[in-house]
């Protein structure tokens, strides 16, 4: 009977020994098993980087809102998380030439410096997605930058305007314009009939690292031989040096209104506009910029001309400006 005990007593023994063996398996495997589903690295990182996890793309990300004129307006926003414009730019910068398609080019120019891969978040609106509007020019459809414009003024052998491919607001093209530090003009001119009020909207990046050395420019210019026989005109200017202002000029009266300098190197999207009731006002990405100091400005309808590109420009500054434009949409009454 000892000997029946002893025996039952080790085979006990065995049994406990053999369950200890088998829960500390179990628990490094679910220990492992734990470790995997949280994707944690001797780093430290998550591992859940892709659309949906912690890493990916929030909803909402991109261009467009409800303060752009043109989304409130019911047309297409094109929008496009930061994420995906790395990858559309990445693409882009594979699949493209760096140097600029000259074909459209007016006076010889440089080459252009676009901007940063970041550029590519940016989303313009071309014109087979606007509707109801004066004119439109998104610069993609043409192969001469001159191409449905009235007239063209070049008095710069040192300034060039051309078509440009790289980064554009909305593939394939916008336009380049180089000025440099000497007076004269390089533009594009569109006669247009009896305006009343207008909407001047394009889409500007400033191809430069600092404009405190650039000379005065106007960018975009709308005038008006009004129908009492008066004058006005309404500039969008950049210049001389690290400045911004809108330029209204009624019957010889003056008002600028000082605006947000753009940013270097990424698209901004401007409006320059005009009614009766409102006065001028401006807005820099859907945000009005410049107060109410163009309030109480009025002019009466008249024959309309926009211009764009270099409308003038001016030292005193020794700095050249190399900017792009695209998407250049007047709306307004007739």
């Amino acid at each position: 009977m000892k000997r029946a005990g002893g025996l039952v007593l080790v085979i006990a023994a065995c049994a406990l020994a053999a369950c200890q063996l088998v829960a500390g398996i179990q628990d490094r495997v679910l220990v492992a098993a734990d470790d995997a589903t949280t994707g944690t690295s001797s780093g430290g990182s998550s591992g859940s980087t892709g659309p949906g996890g912690s890493g990916g793309p929030e909803a909402g990300d991109g261009a467009g809102g409800a303060n752009d004129p043109f989304d409130a307006a019911g047309d297409v926003s094109l929008a496009q998380s930061q994420d995906d414009a790395t990858v559309t730019a990445d693409a882009q910068a594979d699949s493209s030439s760096a140097t600029p398609d000259s074909s459209g080019a007016l006076d010889a120019g440089s080459p252009v410096d676009g901007g940063s891969s970041a550029d590519a978040a940016f989303a313009g609106t071309p014109c087979s997605q606007l509707t109801n509007y004066i004119f439109c020019d998104d610069f993609d459809s043409v192969t001469d930058a001159t191409t449905g414009w009235t007239w063209t003024a070049f008095s710069l052998d040192a300034g060039s305007v051309q078509l440009e491919q790289y980064d554009p607001a909305t593939p394939p093209n916008s336009l380049s314009v180089l000025v440099p530090p000497v007076s004269g003009t390089n533009s594009l001119g569109k006669v247009l009939g009896t305006v009343a009020s207008f909407t001047l909207s394009f889409d500007l990046r400033l191809d430069v690292d600092s404009l405190d050395e650039i000379p005065y420019v106007i960018v975009a210019q709308m005038n008006f031989a009004q129908s009492d026989g008066g004058t006005g005109t309404f500039n969008y200017a950049l210049g001389s040096g690290a400045s911004c202002a809108l330029q209204v000029f009624v019957n010889g009266a003056q008002t600028f209104v000082a605006l947000p300098v753009p940013p270097v190197r990424q698209w901004t999207h401007v409006t320059m506009s005009y009614a009766p009731a409102t006065g001028a006002t401006t807005t820099q990405n859907g945000v009005a910029v410049g107060g109410d100091a163009g309030a109480g400005i009025v002019v009466a309808p008249g024959s309309a001309t926009l211009i764009i590109g270099e409308v003038y420009g001016t030292p005193p500054q020794s700095g050249t400006l190399t900017y792009s434009m695209d998407d250049v949409v007047l709306q307004g009454t007739e």
